[in-house]
C-alpha cells in the first residue's frame, strides 16, 4: 500500500467507530426515555387503581357504617341482648335491617356477631354456627372508635357455587368511648365490581399487561 492509502483507512475506521458510537449513544437515550416513559404510565395506572380499589372500599365502609351508627339499630340491637335474645319482634326488626344492606348489591351477606364471636343474627341462607377469630375481636375492640377491619379474601361457606368474597368487620358501639356490643361482619363479592375494575386497562396498547 502506498503511504497515502493507510491514513485514508484508518480515517475510515475512526469515522465508523464514531457513528456507530453515536449511534448506540441515542439508543440508550432513547431506550431511557421509553422506558422512563414506560413506568411513569404504569406508576399512573396504578395510582388510578390504587384510588379506585379504595373509593369501593370507602363505599362499602360508609354503607356499613348507617346501619351500625344508627339510633334506631343500636337501641333495638341493645333492648335485644337485654332481654337475652328472646323477643322475636326485635330480632326481626334488626334482620330486616341487615337484609337491607345485602340489597344494595355490595353484600353477599351480612351478620352479627358477639363479641365471644358467638354468631347472632345472619342473613346467610346457611344458619350454621360460625365464629370469628378471636384476634379480630381483640384488634376490633382495641382500634379506634367505628374503625372497620377488611377481611381476607376467601371461599364462602355458605354458597352453593363457593363464591370468592372479601369481607368487613365493624363495631356497633353505642358511643365513641363505648366498648362494642356487638361485631357486624359485611362480606363483598368483588367479582361484581372489582374484578371487571382491575382487568379494564386505560388507554390503548400494542402489548398486554397484567395487573
Amino acid at each position: 500500500s502506498s503511504p497515502i492509502e493507510r491514513p485514508s483507512l484508518l480515517i475510515i475506521v475512526i469515522i465508523v467507530l464514531s457513528i456507530c458510537g453515536i449511534g448506540l449513544t441515542v439508543y440508550l437515550a432513547v431506550k431511557k426515555q421509553i422506558a422512563i416513559g414506560a413506568t411513569g404510565n404504569l406508576e399512573s395506572i396504578s395510582r388510578l387503581k390504587v384510588s379506585q380499589i379504595n373509593a369501593w372500599l370507602d363505599e362499602a365502609r360508609s354503607d356499613t357504617r348507617l346501619t351500625v351508627n344508627s339510633n334506631s339499630f343500636k337501641a333495638e340491637l341493645r333492648t335485644w341482648l337485654d332481654n337475652g335474645k328472646r323477643e322475636d319482634k326485635f330480632r326481626e326488626y334488626l334482620l330486616t335491617r341487615l337484609k337491607d344492606l345485602t340489597s344494595l348489591g355490595h353484600f353477599h351477606d351480612v351478620t352479627l356477631y358477639e363479641l365471644n364471636g358467638a354468631l347472632l343474627i345472619t342473613t346467610k341462607t346457611s344458619n350454621k354456627p360460625e365464629r370469628i377469630n378471636r384476634t379480630v375481636i381483640e384488634a376490633i375492640v382495641r382500634g379506634n372508635a367505628g374503625d372497620s377491619i377488611i377481611d381476607d379474601f376467601h371461599l364462602s361457606a355458605n354458597s352453593e357455587n363457593k363464591d370468592v368474597v372479601v369481607g368487613l368487620f365493624s363495631p356497633v358501639l353505642l358511643d365513641a368511648a363505648s366498648k362494642p356490643i356487638a361485631i357486624l361482619h359485611a362480606t363483598l363479592t368483588p367479582d361484581k365490581l372489582l374484578y371487571p375494575l382491575l382487568q379494564e386497562w386505560p388507554g390503548t396498547s400494542s402489548t398486554a399487561e397484567t395487573l
